[in-house]
């Protein structure tokens, strides 16, 4: 039996085609900050997203990640030698 109201799909989820009854989990490499979303939002650098992530993760104190879409914290590479990392999410 089908749905008698729209719902929309919680944080952490998107659903990207009208109509359906289900929401699809936000995939890692992106994160899903909203209720409704049509989209995952592909992970900034300077953060990681595993599965499942409403917001990005940033990178810790003294590591830095200049990629999209990564998605665990060893992708944050520890700060290159006579450079200075003094904040999160770089």
């Amino acid at each position: 039996q089908g749905a008698t109201h729209h719902v929309l799909c919680p944080p952490a989820s998107y659903q990207p085609l009208r109509t359906q009854g289900v929401c699809l989990d936000c995939p890692a490499g992106f994160h899903c900050p909203g209720f409704g979303l049509g989209n995952a939002t592909l992970c900034p650098p300077g953060y990681y997203c595993p599965n499942n992530t409403v917001q990005a993760i940033p990178c810790p104190w003294g590591t830095f990640n200049p990629l999209n879409g990564t998605t665990n914290l060893s992708d944050c590479t520890p700060c290159t030698p006579g450079m200075y990392c003094p904040l999160q999410g770089q």
